[in-house]
């Protein structure tokens, strides 16, 4: 259509200017020629716009339909990166096994180095429960070192909906209910709430602990399974790590140290 616009355009106005001139037949062939030319010109690049055109959107939709997929893939890697924390727990058969029935595993890293975790209870929910590594664990020669014996120093309890002081008592093999109100100072038993942090005394005897006072850059890994960090010797520091499932146990939502 351009081409045969661009002629006829072409062929007219060769034909004035081949009249003016006296040359009115070879006037309108090189005009149709030149308009015809320049028609199919105009007609390529406007072909070659639209080509642009059409090119861009579908780049620019293929652009977001890649990046979409890459958000759904980030987000499901979030979810793998979790569970392959999970599976690089080290498996065995530990005293305490913490890890296997508790998720939100973090760790206060300073001052007292307070583990905290959502804890699975018996009847399938799951209530948060903390204790301080820096009252089991101590730094022995430049070694990780848990302290003592069969104790739950510096665990602490969550009180939930339902619960009395008594209940919570049993939950706890070295504690009682009246050790439990005194620990706590509460002269009325039967007021608790919901959301009231209740600390469970300790129970046997625990030597040591404190490694925070010579450690550094402590963390959790695999899951919260192992603490890792730098401990001090003479002068030095070395990097060690201890897992955590071979004494911390979870006793029907609570954290204790076994």
């Amino acid at each position: 259509m351009g081409g045969l616009a661009g002629g006829a355009a072409g062929a007219f106005g060769g034909h004035k200017l081949g009249g003016q001139a006296g040359h009115g037949t070879a006037g309108t062939i090189i005009g149709a020629l030149g308009g015809a030319f320049a028609g199919h010109k105009a007609q390529d690049a406007a072909e070659d716009w639209r080509h642009e055109r059409k090119d861009k959107k579908q780049h620019e939709k293929e652009e977001e339909e890649r990046r979409k997929q890459q958000e759904q893939q980030q987000h499901h890697g979030s979810y793998q990166s979790s569970d392959n924390k999970h599976d690089s727990r080290t498996r065995g058969d530990f005293g305490g096994n913490f890890t296997e029935s508790c998720q939100d595993i973090r760790l206060d890293a300073h001052g007292d180095y307070v583990l905290h975790a959502q804890c699975r209870r018996t009847d399938g929910s799951y209530q948060s429960s903390s204790i301080s590594l820096n009252q089991v664990i101590e730094n022995d020669g430049g070694s990780f070192r848990w302290s003592g014996g069969n104790s739950n120093g510096g665990s602490s309890y969550t009180v939930q909906q339902g619960d009395t002081l008594r209940s919570i008592a049993e939950r706890f093999s070295h504690c009682t209910f009246d050790s439990l109100a005194r620990h706590n100072n509460i002269s009325n038993p039967d007021l608790i709430y919901p959301g009231q942090n209740l600390q469970i005394p300790g129970g046997g005897t625990r030597g040591g602990g404190n490694f925070g006072a010579s450690a550094r850059n402590v963390r959790l890994a695999d899951g919260g399974q192992k603490l890792e960090g730098e401990l001090s010797r003479d002068g030095q520091w070395h990097f060690r790590s201890i897992i955590l499932d071979e004494r911390i146990s979870n006793r029907n939502g609570c954290l204790e140290f076994v």
